[in-house]
């Protein structure tokens, strides 16, 4: 911790001794800490403990490069997977290709605006992605998608 021109280890955050940090994030009374090769931590009540959710044991295979809380349930993180994921804090959590949405694969910064729309900072430019949105739009710049005619509605939504 940097305090008064000093830093200073936090007593009970030894699990972060000789990793590297890439982003730290608190949402209510805890903070999350997201570390480049062991996942990511949680301090609550001044004590770290690893994050008890299934998720992390598959970021501990890659490096998170951002992460950002959307509201209290909801995190955004961008590891090096070509993928956003959009975490419940509850545990589940869905993929958002970043080949599809963005120029390149390398998020850098994650905002939002006043509709909670995501904003993403890259390599080359921005992205803008309608998380909110009850519709999706497929773009297939490579051809395997091949044409759509037509979209139905169902009882479950649009396909």
């Amino acid at each position: 911790m940097f305090n008064d021109g000093q830093f200073k280890k936090i007593e009970n955050w030894q699990n972060l001794e000789n990793n590297v940090v890439h982003a730290i994030e608190s949402n209510g009374n805890k903070i999350f800490v997201f570390t480049e090769k062991n996942g990511v931590f949680i301090d609550d009540r001044n004590r770290l403990t690893p994050w008890d959710s299934p998720l992390n044991n598959e970021l501990k295979q890659d490096i998170i490069i951002t992460a950002r809380f959307i509201n209290k349930d909801q995190l955004l993180l961008e590891p090096l997977l070509k993928v956003c994921i959009l975490v419940d804090i509850t545990g589940t959590f869905r993929k958002i290709s970043t080949e599809i949405i963005a120029q390149n694969n390398s998020v850098l910064s994650i905002g939002f605006d006043k509709e909670n729309d995501l904003w993403l900072g890259l390599d080359n430019g921005i992205a803008h992605v309608e998380i909110n949105s009850p519709y999706s739009i497929f773009s297939d710049n490579t051809g395997i998608l091949g044409s759509v005619y037509s979209v139905s509605f169902t009882e479950k939504g649009y396909l």
